[in-house]
């Protein structure tokens, strides 16, 4: 009886150990699987922040480019106004009205 007393604690032993050693594994394995999805999540939030600059990047291009078109194109149409004042013809009468407005009544 004492033999099969010895032989069920070699076997509870042994179980024992089996388990710690199933518990051990099963952390082991836990603790990559969480060091592989953080890794993963910072790669996604890495990935995301380049992303979201290349986004602001682009949205800032095309931001500029449609102010320069907006100043070629005001430009370009103050450009044609002065171009029109400037084929203006006034008359000598007009030219004299004129000064006499700024220069209150002084006549050429």
């Amino acid at each position: 009886m004492e033999e099969k007393s010895v032989d069920s604690i070699t076997v509870l032993k042994g179980t024992e150990e089996e388990g710690k050693k199933i518990v051990e594994e099963a952390r082991a394995r836990k603790e990559e699987r969480v060091k592989r999805a953080n890794e993963k999540g910072r790669a996604i939030i890495e990935k995301a922040h380049e992303e979201a600059k290349a986004l602001k990047d682009e949205l800032l291009a095309r931001g500029r480019e449609e102010i320069r078109k907006e100043e070629e194109n005001k430009l370009r149409e103050f450009s044609k106004k002065a171009d029109e004042i400037r084929k203006i013809k006034l008359s000598s009468k007009q030219v004299e009205e004129i000064f006499s407005r700024f220069f209150g009544g002084y006549h050429v």
